[in-house]
């Protein structure tokens, strides 16, 4: 699974501090997620596409190059 939450922080401008606070995930979690060392939990994944206004499918890469494109 590829998992795009660097990518989509990064592209909304947030910080991995900031991002933590709008999700209420450590900062510690996130570094984990973002590294691909561990998946997000459902919940997890549900917080992070609604504060990176992404979609669940679009953070774990289950989507086209046409669509990132539009991200």
């Amino acid at each position: 699974m590829i998992v795009l939450i660097k990518f989509f922080r990064l592209l909304r401008g947030k910080s991995q501090f900031q991002l933590s606070l709008d999700t209420q995930i450590p900062s510690y979690r996130l570094s984990i997620l973002e590294n691909d060392k561990d998946v997000p939990t459902e919940d997890e994944l549900v917080r992070l596409a609604s504060a990176l206004e992404a979609t669940p499918e679009k953070l774990i890469g289950k989507i086209s190059e046409d669509s990132l494109v539009s991200a």
